[in-house]
């Protein structure tokens, strides 16, 4: 497949691929939001879902949710997720999960995860989520979570871990929880929303 330069596309055929890729991932964001075990991702839109290029460059994210996630999500996959688990070994199903403040949001809550997008057997982009669990464990909940990212209390930090997910996440599994059902049953259908691709 020879890759296209810009005098390949007029401007109305740029403007329906663009709106397409908008649209794919504003359909990525009502998965992520209809099936949300959170509360705060539902009701204040703490979130964002982006579709990234192979080399972890942004291309499209969805028109709702948080900004900043938006410019964070492309600088964790092409800083930290490529470096540590490089492109060539990627493989369909693969799903990496971290919510390591120092790589990604600089918040423990906020769950980061990456999967890649393969067409007809190459990597040819990524998906990308962040959103906001209410719990990750610890001994405190998230709402009265205000100290500084490196406070013990806080709950576990994941450090990337990359899984190979069985169809569904039910593989991809946060660090033992306050109240388990609510990041893994969030990580689950995020896991689902990122497959929509």
């Amino acid at each position: 497949m020879t890759p296209l330069s810009h005098e390949d596309f007029d401007p109305v055929t740029l403007e329906i691929l663009w709106s397409r890729l908008i649209s794919t991932t504003d359909e990525s964001a009502a998965a992520l939001l209809r099936t949300s075990f959170s509360t705060i991702v539902r009701e204040s839109n703490d979130y964002a879902t982006v579709l990234m290029d192979a080399n972890g460059d942004a291309l499209a994210e969805n028109t709702a949710g948080i900004p900043s996630f938006v410019g964070i999500l492309p600088r964790t996959l092409r800083d930290h997720l490529l470096v540590r688990y490089p492109r060539d070994t990627w493989r369909p199903g693969d799903c990496v999960i971290t919510n390591d403040p120092w790589m990604a949001t600089g918040h423990l809550p906020d769950i980061t995860m990456a999967a890649p997008i393969f067409y007809r057997g190459r990597l040819v982009a990524f998906s990308g989520s962040i959103a906001h669990s209410p719990d990750i464990g610890g001994s405190l909940s998230s709402t009265t979570r205000r100290w500084s990212i490196w406070r013990p209390s806080p709950g576990p930090c994941r450090p990337a871990p990359r899984r190979r997910c069985a169809r569904r996440s039910r593989h991809c599994r946060m660090a033992s929880t306050a109240t388990p059902c609510a990041p893994t049953g969030s990580t689950r259908t995020r896991r689902g929303s990122s497959a929509a691709w």
